[in-house]
């Protein structure tokens, strides 16, 4: 009886160590794909607010403001991005902007 209670302890042991083995990473998976889809959601917003807001400026002046804006808004929900990654992202939305507006 003894020996049947220790291997169903073992058993149960085994079945959490393997659970908590896939969802740790599962979890880290999600919580950056959510922390992913905010991050885009701000990149739009601040894209299409500088195309309204800033016509007469040059690329490079929007873009330092949305940059600006993007990494304000980021830092007050404690999500950090490196450089890289913000401008694929920018980028990413000025092209589909354009191609939403028909000028590409």
């Amino acid at each position: 009886m003894d020996a049947v209670m220790k291997l169903i302890e073992g058993v149960i042991c085994l079945a959490f160590l393997s659970l908590f083995g896939y969802l740790v990473p599962w979890i880290k998976a999600h919580v950056s794909a959510e922390q992913l889809q905010v991050i885009q959601t701000i990149v739009n917003a601040a894209v299409y607010a500088a195309q309204q807001t800033m016509s007469g400026a040059s690329g490079a002046q929007k873009k330092e403001e949305v940059c600006s804006q993007i990494l304000e808004e980021l830092a007050e929900r404690g999500i950090s991005i490196n450089p890289q990654q913000l401008d694929n992202l920018i980028e990413a939305a000025v092209r589909t902007m354009k191609i939403k507006e028909n000028r590409i």
